[in-house]
């Protein structure tokens, strides 16, 4: 584990923000001399504590929708575990993929356009290592909240939660240069406004105003990036639910949506309710979280599942989205 100062912790947290701000800008906001701030993103990237900088953007304005694939192994060695990793990894619309300790093994998301592509995709899965999966449980996601995780980046910070739900239009409102943008941003938030431009083969103002459609349009949420969470000391978790009231589920997604270690709130479709995404810095701290909430709503859960992230691993063709 790699140890940061508060310093470290006020540039992370103003990196995830928007990782587009200058250095300038993230100076004037932490009270850190601008050099220092430079010197410092550049030892968090060698140390790699951040992975690499993303846009945030809306699955559903892009036109696609989200699936989770929960996967449980069976009589795989560590070798033929690799290889399953790598072969939906290298699938097109692989968008994560997360290996899990708990009743699943993999996690893997998938962004689909089109019903046909699901089918495609467990079929093929399941044509090569069916003798090597005990199950495959399939969720949709049909509305997400998402929300900037202070409580990570920001361990005392008097700064408000943010947060904002994904929009839940198909809509496919982009054209080739956007696409094209979008595509250049995700492989790299921070690439410059000028190099864009030379890419795209168009001028610096057309960059600009083509961005501001983006965010104005709700394409782009957010400028971000991904840190590595467990060489800072944290852990990450998915939380799983069913309800035995599915009419509480808008008073428990508020209540999750109050914690300040939350990243992100899935409604779903399929074999639970509700998924949550979060971060802690130890189980003892998760299972206190789970205890409050068993306390408060303890006469809804039907079920609840959760799996702890071992490892995040980056899909190559992330980006082959936007193209």
């Amino acid at each position: 584990m790699v140890n940061l100062d508060p310093k470290d912790f006020s540039i992370l947290y103003e990196l995830f923000v928007n990782s587009r701000q200058s250095s300038t800008k993230i100076s004037k906001k932490t009270n850190i001399n601008k050099s220092v701030v430079k010197y410092r993103i550049k030892k968090l990237e060698k140390n790699g504590i951040i992975d690499t900088y993303c846009i945030i953007p809306d699955i559903q304005k892009i036109g696609y929708q989200l699936y989770r694939f929960y996967i449980t192994l069976q009589f795989s060695s560590p070798g033929k575990e690799k290889e399953i990793i790598s072969f939906l990894l290298d699938k097109k619309n692989s968008w994560r993929m997360e290996s899990s300790q708990g009743k699943f093994d993999i996690i893997l998301t998938f962004l689909i356009k089109h019903h046909e592509e699901l089918i495609d995709i467990y079929e093929e899965i399941m044509k090569k290592y069916s003798q090597y999966i005990k199950q495959i449980s399939i969720s949709q996601s049909i509305e997400i909240f998402g929300f900037k995780p202070q409580q990570i980046i920001v361990k005392k910070s008097n700064k408000k939660k943010h947060t904002n739900q994904l929009n839940k239009t198909n809509e496919d409102v982009l054209n080739p240069v956007n696409k094209k943008l979008l595509y250049l941003l995700n492989k790299n938030a921070k690439i410059p406004t000028l190099e864009i431009a030379k890419k795209l083969q168009v001028s610096i103002p057309t960059v600009i105003s083509h961005m501001k459609n983006l965010e104005e349009m709700g394409a782009i949420k957010q400028y971000s990036l991904i840190i590595n969470n467990e060489k800072i000391g944290f852990k990450r978790f998915i939380l799983c639910f069913t309800f035995s009231d599915y009419k509480k589920i808008d008073s428990i997604i508020h209540y999750f949506s109050l914690n300040s270690h939350v990243e992100e709130i899935h409604k779903t479709i399929g074999n639970y309710h509700l998924e949550i995404l979060l971060h802690t810095n130890t189980l003892e701290h998760f299972h206190a979280i789970m205890h409050d909430f068993r306390k408060k709503y303890a006469d809804e859960i039907k079920d609840c599942d959760y799996f702890i992230i071992n490892k995040l691993h980056m899909t190559p063709n992330q980006s082959d989205f936007f193209k």
